[in-house]
């Protein structure tokens, strides 16, 4: 892990940066300005990786709750929906933290705000399946199947979810699909046979 730690420190100093009052030494940009804020989700999703790298799960989840605030801020300003998916995807990192801290509830809500993101980036953008769709609801599936949570934990209806995603899937002709959607087949069965769909 030592290899991250002058990444922290270098992510760190730039973050140090944006906060200050010192100019950007670039600032002009194709299209328009370049303001310091146009930086911040960035420096704040490499700081969460180096942060996970290291070890510091607590430090990582402080980054990119902060590339995810920033993310859902500018989308707000711009209306451009790949900020929208960045955030979901923040989510889903966000989520994964979680689970190898072993703290399941916070994984969920992580999932649940993902999975909201994403499904209005889906209709802003006519795309009717995403991987960050399905890395969220791989996550929610494993977290029933090997970590001991409950469907019933989740306000969705997480075999429905499952069971949309796998029939979207099916009709997809795109082979870059396939394995995820032999891994959903294997989760629906899973479920089935554990009975999760009876647990509301």
């Amino acid at each position: 892990t030592s290899q991250y730690h002058p990444a922290i420190t270098e992510l760190s100093h730039a973050w140090a940066l944006l906060d200050s009052d010192e100019p950007m030494r670039r600032v002009e940009r194709r299209g328009g300005r370049l303001d310091k804020d146009d930086y911040r989700h960035i420096v704040a999703g490499l700081l969460a990786h180096a942060q996970r790298g290291a070890g510091n799960f607590d430090a990582a989840i402080d980054a990119m709750q902060e590339r995810r605030r920033w993310l859902l801020k500018r989308f707000k300003e711009y209306e451009q929906e790949t900020y929208l998916q960045e955030a979901a995807s923040a989510s889903h990192h966000l989520a994964v933290l979680s689970v190898m801290q072993g703290r399941l509830e916070a994984a969920i809500n992580h999932i649940e705000k993902g999975l909201s993101d994403i499904e209005a980036w889906r209709t802003q953008a006519g795309v009717p399946m995403d991987t960050v769709t399905l890395a969220l609801l791989q996550t929610a599936a494993e977290l029933c199947i090997f970590a001991g949570a409950s469907p019933g934990q989740f306000s969705i209806d997480l075999p429905a979810r499952l069971n949309q995603a796998f029939e979207i899937l099916i009709g997809e002709s795109n082979p870059k699909w396939l394995p995820t959607r032999r891994l959903f087949a294997d989760y629906l069965a899973a479920f089935d046979l554990d009975g999760f769909k009876t647990l509301k």
